[in-house]
């Protein structure tokens, strides 16, 4: 079975008691979560974009799957999550999104892995 996960690959930034945890995140959990499911014939396509400079945040789980949809930006979406103990997260959001590459062509070549 051929899988097509579409989302935004992100980076984290997590601060909590005085550390920074920076890690991937986004799409990256779907796809680092699917893999343990896939048969030896199944095939999974995450269409996202990532950034030379935050690659190797994702390259230990975006190696086991085909990348052709994956598309290179210069900067991808961050997320600032500082955690407290004793009340609700702060979240902030920088680089919003630059459009998932999703082009007519891409569409087609889904659209033949169908079976009816």
């Amino acid at each position: 079975m051929k899988l097509l996960y579409i989302g935004h690959t992100v980076e984290d930034y997590i601060y909590i008691n005085n550390e920074t945890i920076h890690k991937g995140g986004g799409l990256l959990y779907s796809v680092a979560a699917v893999i343990s499911f896939l048969e030896s014939d199944d095939e999974l396509f995450p269409l996202t974009n990532i950034s030379d400079n935050t690659k190797y945040l994702f390259d230990v789980i975006y190696s086991k799957v085909n990348n052709n949809f994956v598309s290179v930006v210069d900067e991808i979406p961050q997320n600032h999550l500082i955690l407290y103990k004793d009340r609700e997260r702060d979240e902030k959001y920088k680089n919003i999104s630059q459009k998932l590459n999703i082009k007519k062509p891409i569409i087609i070549r889904c659209l033949h892995w169908i079976e009816i």
